[in-house]
């Protein structure tokens, strides 16, 4: 595999350094496109049509009721996940895996997933 010095050895070939270089590219878009989730610890209000969870810094999250998810046993599911049906009561400590975003100033959170306990 490529060219061999006097030694021996392999020494990279322009070959070799051009698919290098364009994995490291390919990796940046790859990282920007899909963006880190954040897994978040969060106690969720069900007790009205809209799920809010709320998070360490104060702010609020809210679960789509017609989102599509997947299950621990990575069946995908639509409408509420089970743990968050409104049962009146306050649910947690749920886990949220929110992707955070922002352009021009303003700042988003978006849930992405939802971990029951």
């Amino acid at each position: 595999m490529g060219d061999r010095t006097a030694t021996g050895q392999s020494r990279l070939t322009r070959t070799h350094v051009v698919v290098v270089i364009g994995l490291l590219v390919l990796a940046f878009l790859v990282g920007t496109r899909y963006p880190h989730t954040l897994e978040m610890s969060v106690l969720c209000d069900t007790t009205s049509d809209e799920v809010r969870c709320e998070t360490d810094d104060g702010l609020y999250l809210t679960v789509s009721d017609d989102g599509v998810w997947q299950d621990a046993n990575h069946v995908w599911r639509s409408g509420r996940p089970e743990c968050l049906e409104g049962t009146g009561d306050d649910v947690g400590p749920v886990t949220l895996g929110v992707v955070e975003g922002g352009d021009d100033g303003m700042a988003w959170r978006q849930v992405v997933w939802v971990g029951c306990p």
